[in-house]
Formats: structure tokens, C-alpha cells, sequence
């Protein structure tokens, strides 16, 4: 049971958010706590830059190479990349980034961006309208 004037809820803080190299910038992990999820989906991460000016935010891929797809500009920042990572995060703004194993084939199905059969983006073509 979840209270507002309990603090039960206080653990799913520690696995869904994670410092970034930018004080007040969390990076939060968007399927953690994913409950009714029905459908595989890929590592989702979502950035929000409270600051009045642009930062550059810096996030760990691992060792496997990864594209890193924004859900909000809907455009990649980068493909086949690793190890540390840095973007540029506007002010008073947010980044969904979606961490792709790289070297999956990427497919446009009824509006839906897929890689590897795997929805990464459900309104992709409402960029180009």
C-alpha cells in the first residue's frame, strides 16, 4: 500500500534514479518501474536540464557498441558509440534517450519506428508532418 504520508515508496528512487555529471540533472530510468509493460523494450533513459542555459550531460553506454536515439527531437545523437557519453541537453528542456544494441535493422512500420522488431518510437512519423 502506498501512502503520500508513508515512506514505502522511497525504494524505487534507488533503482530508477542515478546522478549525472551535471548537479540537478538525474538521469531516470524509464523502464523500471515499467509494471504493465507488455512488449520487449530497450534501456530508456529520461534527462530533464531545470537550468536557465544549455549543459552537456554525460552518460556510461558500457562496452557494447549502442545508437542512442531522442524520443523528443526524435533523432539520433548517436550511433555505434560506448563507454562515455556526452549530449547536449537544452535549457527548461528533456531528452528520452532509447540505448539501441548497435547494428540492428531499423524499420518503419504504420508511423512506428522498430529496430530489430523491437518499437522504439510509436509516433516516428509525426516528425515529418
Amino acid at each position: 500500500m502506498f501512502s503520500v504520508y508513508g515512506s514505502g515508496h522511497v525504494g524505487f528512487f534507488g533503482g530508477t534514479v542515478r546522478q549525472t555529471n551535471v548537479p540537478e540533472i538525474l538521469q531516470i530510468d524509464c523502464n523500471a518501474t515499467d509494471f504493465y509493460k507488455k512488449n520487449a523494450a530497450y534501456p530508456t533513459c529520461l534527462f530533464f536540464n531545470p537550468y536557465d542555459v544549455e549543459k552537456t550531460v554525460e552518460t556510461d553506454l558500457g562496452a557494447k557498441n549502442t545508437d542512442v536515439y531522442d524520443a523528443v527531437s526524435r533523432t539520433f545523437l548517436g550511433r555505434n558509440v560506448s563507454g562515455r557519453f556526452r549530449f547536449s541537453l537544452p535549457a527548461d528542456a528533456a531528452r528520452v534517450l532509447v540505448l539501441i544494441p548497435a547494428g540492428k535493422q531499423y524499420t518503419i512500420e504504420n508511423g512506428t519506428l522498430k529496430a530489430g522488431g523491437t518499437v522504439v518510437d510509436y509516433r516516428y512519423m509525426a516528425k515529418t508532418r
